[in-house]
């Protein structure tokens, strides 16, 4: 059912309508739903984005009141996971996850404050020669300043932009959770159901899942 025309996230929307399900009225009980698509080797095929980021809002916000320890502290998030097997994409099942305390008041807030006084000491811009192409670098937390998220552009073109806090304008960005904190997060999910016709098929799937152990030392 998956194509061009059809999306993850489009047929996400029309299971849960299928069963009477209103996502809307999750959302009045904190029940945020988030479509994760798997790879053939159990990662996600990207980084999970969400809103895009008020960077004034972030230089005057504090800590306890900000906005993403809200996010984090008040939702919990409905994870509608598909999974790549032999070129066709699965439904796995669904994963209901909160962040744990520990991790925000830990690696969160440490991903925010890293935000906030980037911002307050000012953004590096840089124009970059790539190819055929000339793009814009900036100094903003990336996936390796954080284990569990990152800043990167949600826009519509390089024409959608935002100011910065220093006056600069940037393309919008938004907050990223990184692909390999979402793998983290569904690792306890039970393994893919397949009918009695697809089991011929399952042993050499969980062996191509785990091979890449066989080659280290």
């Amino acid at each position: 059912l998956i194509s061009k025309k059809t999306s993850i996230s489009t047929l996400s929307n029309a299971m849960f309508n299928h069963f009477q399900i209103n996502v809307n009225e999750l959302k009045k009980q904190n029940i945020l739903v988030k479509t994760v698509r798997l790879q053939e080797n159990l990662k996600p095929k990207e980084s999970m984005s969400f809103e895009q980021v008020n960077f004034h809002d972030v230089v005057k916000e504090q800590w306890e009141s900000s906005f993403l320890k809200r996010k984090f502290t008040n939702n919990i998030f409905l994870f509608v996971v598909f999974q790549a097997y032999n070129d066709t994409f699965y439904f796995r099942g669904l994963y209901s996850w909160k962040m744990p305390e520990q991790i925000v008041d830990n690696e969160l807030q440490q991903f925010w404050q890293l935000l906030n006084t980037k911002l307050k000491n000012g953004i590096t811009l840089n124009k970059v020669v790539r190819g055929a192409k000339t793009i814009t670098t900036n100094s903003l937390p990336t996936s390796s300043d954080s284990k569990i998220m990152h800043i990167r552009p949600k826009a519509q073109n390089g024409n959608d932009v935002t100011p910065l806090p220093d006056g600069q304008v940037i393309t919008k960005q938004a907050y990223w959770i990184n692909a390999s904190y979402i793998s983290e997060i569904l690792a306890s999910m039970p393994p893919l159901q397949f009918s009695k016709e697809e089991q011929k098929d399952t042993q050499s799937y969980y062996y191509d899942s785990f091979k890449h152990l066989l080659k280290e030392d």
